[in-house]
């Protein structure tokens, strides 16, 4: 084989990994979700939603940390489940 298509190979490979071993910092990754969907009979006992509000930094900010936006944490909703 040819050495780019090895090392297509080997970038395609690790970032399969990458998601579904969850390395990914936006969400849990493949495989926890996949085992979360295992049992329909039993749900979630808790839910919880962490709510953010989004804004894009100006020039100056983005000059000074680097950030493209800035993340406010606006509240945090927990539930226990009606089971």
């Amino acid at each position: 084989m040819m050495p780019e298509i090895i090392l297509m190979i080997l970038i395609l490979a690790a970032l399969v990994a990458y998601a579904v071993l969850g390395g990914a910092d936006f969400g849990a990754g493949v495989w926890e979700f996949h085992t979360a969907l295992r049992s329909p009979d039993k749900p979630p006992r808790y839910l919880r939603l962490v709510l953010y509000q989004y804004e894009f930094t100006d020039r100056q900010g983005r000059r000074d940390t680097g950030n493209w936006w800035k993340r406010e944490r606006v509240g945090v909703v927990a539930r226990r489940s009606r089971q």
